[in-house]
Formats: structure tokens, C-alpha cells, sequence
């Protein structure tokens, strides 16, 4: 029986999903093509025909990632300059971390895997980053701030940015792997939701706020283990007894 042909177009998008897996495992150094060659089912000759070197390959490789991350960008971005928008961004991307697909993942150890090597990848990628979130951001917490919706003590923006993107991509490589490299506690549903209070406190977005748009998706504190959560401004401070005032721009959050 004659096997079907592969067009040579077909046949190079097929060696470069390989070697976007070969490169996400071993990096740059690590990966050969002859790896590569034998995953795809082709031989060397066939990989050098398409792509001039193991370094075009990889740009390759790289350009794609690019695209995907304004494709994320996108779809996780601050669209209005609100608190319901910061909100709903941060919480979209989380979402996808935890419940991380491969090509995510692959793409995240990539990214650590380059910022371990020369890092000239990475250092262009989190560039990019700060052009695309810069601005919407700042926005976004402007607003937040204007209609009451923040403590003091908050991060610098782009700082923040970085910090939240960090939190994700660890969750999402981390738990690429079967079982999870890192041993969380608790299910998805607890992990976004433990992710979530974590960076919009780093945001410096009240309690109550984030609570209420917990809530609008369906996650409520009754529904959690009192042991998994983090107590309420209110019940921390009901608590102590003869504690110190509070001073402007102390939240009473500990580190």
C-alpha cells in the first residue's frame, strides 16, 4: 500500500514542531539534530535541506514563540482602564498557566532555558513585554486607585507585570510534568485561586475587591478548607488584641 506524500511545506512544519519539543527539553546547547532528524522520522540531510543550520532552526523556533506571545498578549489583555479589566487579564492568564497546554509549556522552558544560556531570547521577549503591558497597566491601576480600589504599599507596575508572569510560568512548566514538579497544595480550582490573591495583593487591590470577583466566578470561602485560606484584613485585625495603630501606608500584611 503507497504511503501518502507530504508536501515539503507540510514536512517542514513537521520538523519544526519537533524541534520546538527537542529544544524545550534539552535547550539550545543540549539539543542535536540529530535528535531532532530521528523524532520527525527524516534523516539529517532532509532537516539541512529545509533549515540552513541547528541556529536558523532554532530563530525559527523563536520567531514562533513571538507570535504566540502577541497571540497571548491579546487574549489576556487590559482592554479598559478599570479595575474589572486588570482583574479579568490577570486572572485569564493564571487560568491558563494552571491548566497549561504542552506548547505552552514547551515555549516556558524555552524562555528559562535561554535566560540560563546567553539570554539574548529572553532578554528580547520581557522587552516586549514591557511595551505591550506598560501602558494598560499603569492605566488599569490609575483607575483602580481613583475609585478607591487599592492599599498602599503596591508595586511599580512593570514590576508587578514581571512578578505575575513569573508566578504563571512556573505554575505552567511545573506542572507540564506527570506527576507536578512542584507539590502544590490543593486542586486547579484552589491553586488560581491561591495565585490570584497572591499577585493582585502584590497590586495592592483590596481584600473585599478580589473577593467579590472571586465570587462572580464561582469560588466562594465557604467552599474552601478554613486551613487553605488567607484570613480577611477584618478577622486579622479583629484578632489582635491591644495591637498598634495602624500607620498611613501599612496594609498589615506580613511578608
Amino acid at each position: 500500500m503507497a504511503s501518502k506524500r507530504i508536501s515539503s511545506s507540510d514536512r517542514r512544519a513537521a520538523i519544526l514542531l519537533v524541534a520546538r519539543k527537542v529544544f524545550a527539553e534539552h535547550g539550545y546547547d543540549g539539543a542535536r539534530t540529530q535528535q531532532i532528524a530521528a523524532a520527525a522520522g527524516v534523516s539529517d540531510t532532509l532537516v539541512f535541506r529545509h533549515f540552513k543550520s541547528k541556529q536558523g532552526l532554532y530563530r525559527e523556533v523563536l520567531d514562533d514563540l513571538v507570535a504566540e506571545q502577541d497571540a497571548s498578549f491579546k487574549k489576556t489583555s487590559v482592554p479598559k482602564a478599570s479595575t474589572q479589566s486588570l482583574l479579568e487579564a490577570i486572572w485569564e492568564y493564571l487560568n491558563d498557566c494552571v491548566h497549561s497546554s504542552p506548547r505552552r509549556a514547551e515555549a516556558t522552558r524555552i524562555l528559562i532555558a535561554n535566560m540560563a544560556g546567553d539570554g539574548v531570547y529572553a532578554r528580547l521577549m520581557f522587552k516586549r513585554a514591557n511595551r505591550l503591558l506598560d501602558r494598560p497597566v499603569r492605566n488599569a491601576l490609575a483607575a483602580a486607585d481613583a475609585s478607591g480600589d487599592l492599599d498602599a504599599g503596591r508595586v511599580d507596575s512593570i514590576n508587578g507585570s514581571h512578578f505575575i508572569a513569573h508566578v504563571g510560568a512556573i505554575i505552567s512548566i511545573s506542572r507540564a510534568s506527570r506527576p507536578a514538579v512542584v507539590p502544590y497544595r490543593g486542586d486547579d480550582t484552589a491553586l488560581l485561586r491561591d495565585a490570584f490573591r497572591f499577585c493582585m495583593r502584590g497590586f495592592g487591590v483590596r481584600d473585599e475587591i478580589v473577593q467579590r470577583f472571586e465570587r462572580s466566578k464561582g469560588i466562594v470561602d465557604d467552599d474552601v478548607p478554613p486551613a487553605t485560606l488567607i484570613p480577611r484584613r477584618a478577622r486579622r485585625n479583629s484578632a489582635r488584641v491591644g495591637s498598634r495603630p495602624r500607620r498611613r501606608g501599612d496594609t498589615g500584611t506580613a511578608v
